[in-house]
């Protein structure tokens, strides 16, 4: 075998093994960043409100319950969602018809505070969006708008019934992180439900009387 063989071998095993290894060094890069883009998380901010919901006010409150609606009254409810991560990650809503952001204040010190009051409703569509960018340990409000609705009418989008009352305690969400997506679930405050009985209805005033026997 002449000279010229033998350092041709050589230099391909080296080019070889040049590529393996860079090869290998890229899908580590590659799930690292995905590991760490998997430690961007939002949970349940630091504020909330239901609107013209019916708490439970009784002495030892239902830590899981947040308030019941009457079939004759509005459901909005509103609290804010937290960036627990170390960089901003945007927040998609996948019901947009039911889950929407307003931006996040200019000042941290209003994290908390809601841009309206959720008793007069809503704000207009044009005020909020089906997404936020919420910088590091900021928050951004979410408004939750009659999500008893179905998403379609295939599906419940997550809702549970118990006797006659619809309720639903998380939002369905988008996270991307890093320029990866992430589907997860933001938990409320607590269960929201709606009553088939309408507000001034006896039934219906014996139902939230009933919260504190149960």
């Amino acid at each position: 075998m002449s000279d010229d063989v033998v350092e041709f071998k050589v230099r391909f095993r080296r080019r070889s093994g040049r590529i393996a290894l860079a090869v290998v060094a890229v899908l580590a890069l590659l799930v690292a960043w995905w590991a760490v883009s998997g430690t961007a998380a939002v949970a349940q901010g630091s504020a909330a409100s239901s609107g013209v919901g019916h708490g439970d006010d009784c002495d030892y409150p239902d830590e899981e319950f947040w308030a019941v609606y009457a079939k004759d009254e509005t459901p909005v409810a509103v609290q804010t969602v937290r960036n627990e991560g170390r960089w901003p990650v945007e927040v998609i809503s996948t019901r947009p018809e039911a889950y929407r952001f307003s931006p996040v204040p200019d000042d941290p010190r209003y994290d908390a505070t809601f841009p309206s009051d959720p008793l007069l409703g809503a704000p207009p569509d044009d005020e909020t969006s089906d997404r936020v960018t919420i910088p590091p340990g900021r928050e951004a409000s979410m408004w939750i708008i009659d999500p008893f609705r179905p998403e379609n009418e295939y599906t419940a989008g997550g809702q549970s019934r118990v006797n006659d009352r619809t309720g639903v305690e998380t939002a369905p969400v988008q996270v991307w992180s890093l320029g990866i997506r992430r589907d997860a679930d933001v938990a409320f405050y607590g269960t929201l439900w709606q009553s088939t009985l309408t507000r001034d209805s006896e039934e219906f005033k014996s139902e939230l009387a009933q919260l504190c026997e149960s």
